[in-house]
């Protein structure tokens, strides 16, 4: 299956709360804890909920983050996002929408 991406000019940002639905291609995530006292954890399901398949599991410690980068060809993403977050977390995950 091949995405034809020329016509998408950006990444899109999403918060760790969005939960986009359909095909598209995780491109990387940037996170970081909050609270400094606990330690958090962070997956991305492909998948409509947590019963998907994770593609991306982070954990954290206290005031730790973590980013990665998978451009330019990604993690094609059938279903869609479904972000599962433990403790506190702020961040994004980043995203190419595209017409398979």
């Amino acid at each position: 299956m091949k995405f034809d991406l020329a016509w998408e000019p950006a990444v899109h940002a999403e918060p760790l709360t969005a939960q986009p639905g359909g095909r598209c291609i995780l491109i990387g995530f940037s996170v970081r804890e909050t609270s400094g006292t606990t330690a958090a954890t962070f997956q991305l399901i492909n998948g409509q909920d947590s019963r998907g398949i994770e593609v991306v599991g982070v954990q954290l410690n206290p005031s730790g983050a973590a980013r990665d980068w998978y451009g330019p060809q990604g993690i094609r993403m059938e279903v869609g996002v479904f972000p599962v977050v433990t403790g506190s977390l702020a961040g994004s995950f980043y995203l190419w929408r595209g017409e398979p």
